[in-house]
Protein backbone atom coordinates (compact mmCIF):
# COMPACT_ATOMS: atom_id res chain seq x y z
CA UNK A 1 0.00 0.00 0.00
CA UNK A 2 2.81 2.43 0.88
CA UNK A 3 4.60 1.58 -2.35
CA UNK A 4 1.46 2.28 -4.41
CA UNK A 5 0.94 5.63 -2.69
CA UNK A 6 4.61 6.51 -3.27
CA UNK A 7 4.36 5.71 -7.00
CA UNK A 8 1.12 7.67 -7.36
CA UNK A 9 2.55 10.67 -5.51
CA UNK A 10 5.72 10.56 -7.63
CA UNK A 11 3.70 10.53 -10.87
CA UNK A 12 1.53 13.41 -9.72
CA UNK A 13 4.57 15.50 -8.83
CA UNK A 14 6.50 14.71 -12.04
CA UNK A 15 3.69 15.28 -14.55
CA UNK A 16 3.75 19.10 -14.38
CA UNK A 17 7.48 19.10 -15.22
CA UNK A 18 6.66 18.22 -18.83
CA UNK A 19 4.79 21.49 -19.30
CA UNK A 20 7.87 23.68 -18.80
CA UNK A 21 9.54 22.67 -22.08
CA UNK A 22 8.14 25.27 -24.48
CA UNK A 23 6.91 28.81 -24.11
CA UNK A 24 3.92 29.69 -26.28
CA UNK A 25 2.94 33.13 -27.55
CA UNK A 26 -0.40 34.08 -29.01
CA UNK A 27 -0.24 36.63 -31.81
CA UNK A 28 -3.38 38.53 -32.79
CA UNK A 29 -4.14 41.65 -34.78
CA UNK A 30 -4.00 43.51 -31.45
CA UNK A 31 -0.31 42.70 -30.86
CA UNK A 32 1.29 42.69 -34.31
CA UNK A 33 -0.29 40.06 -36.56
CA UNK A 34 -1.37 41.99 -39.69
CA UNK A 35 -4.32 39.70 -40.43
CA UNK A 36 -6.29 37.42 -38.13
CA UNK A 37 -7.61 35.12 -40.89
CA UNK A 38 -4.86 32.66 -41.91
CA UNK A 39 -5.43 30.51 -45.01
CA UNK A 40 -2.08 28.70 -45.16
CA UNK A 41 1.02 28.33 -42.96
CA UNK A 42 4.49 27.29 -44.16
CA UNK A 43 7.85 27.13 -42.37
CA UNK A 44 10.85 27.32 -44.69
CA UNK A 45 14.28 25.72 -44.34
CA UNK A 46 15.59 28.71 -42.37
CA UNK A 47 12.76 28.56 -39.82
CA UNK A 48 10.89 31.59 -41.18
CA UNK A 49 7.10 31.30 -40.92
CA UNK A 50 5.06 32.32 -43.98
CA UNK A 51 1.33 33.00 -43.60
CA UNK A 52 -1.10 33.17 -46.51
CA UNK A 53 -3.98 35.54 -45.76
CA UNK A 54 -6.70 37.50 -47.55
CA UNK A 55 -4.58 40.60 -46.95
CA UNK A 56 -1.37 39.26 -48.50
CA UNK A 57 1.64 37.07 -47.72
CA UNK A 58 3.08 37.57 -44.24
CA UNK A 59 6.69 36.73 -43.33
CA UNK A 60 7.43 36.16 -39.62
CA UNK A 61 11.02 35.64 -38.48
CA UNK A 62 10.18 35.14 -34.81
CA UNK A 63 10.42 38.85 -34.01
CA UNK A 64 8.87 40.91 -36.79
CA UNK A 65 6.04 40.60 -39.30
CA UNK A 66 6.51 41.77 -42.91
CA UNK A 67 3.51 41.85 -45.27
CA UNK A 68 3.69 41.49 -49.06
CA UNK A 69 0.58 42.64 -50.96
CA UNK A 70 -0.62 43.15 -54.50
CA UNK A 71 0.68 46.45 -55.86
CA UNK A 72 0.20 47.08 -59.56
CA UNK A 73 2.91 49.77 -59.53
CA UNK A 74 5.57 47.17 -58.63
CA UNK A 75 6.70 44.65 -61.23
CA UNK A 76 7.55 41.83 -58.77
CA UNK A 77 4.53 42.27 -56.47
CA UNK A 78 1.95 39.54 -55.83
CA UNK A 79 -0.69 39.15 -58.53
CA UNK A 80 -3.35 39.20 -55.80
CA UNK A 81 -3.39 39.99 -52.09
CA UNK A 82 -5.45 36.85 -51.44
CA UNK A 83 -2.95 34.04 -50.68
CA UNK A 84 -4.41 30.52 -50.29
CA UNK A 85 -1.35 28.33 -51.01
CA UNK A 86 2.38 28.58 -50.33
CA UNK A 87 4.97 26.42 -52.10
CA UNK A 88 8.75 26.26 -51.81
CA UNK A 89 10.85 25.00 -54.72
CA UNK A 90 14.06 22.97 -54.46
CA UNK A 91 16.13 26.18 -54.48
CA UNK A 92 14.34 27.51 -51.40
CA UNK A 93 12.29 30.05 -53.36
CA UNK A 94 8.75 30.63 -52.12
Amino acid sequence: MKRGCFILLTLILLCPLRSFGQAARLYTSDNGLPSSQINKIHQDDKGVIWLGTEGGLIRFDGLDFETFRHDRTKENALSSSSVNEIYQDSYGTK
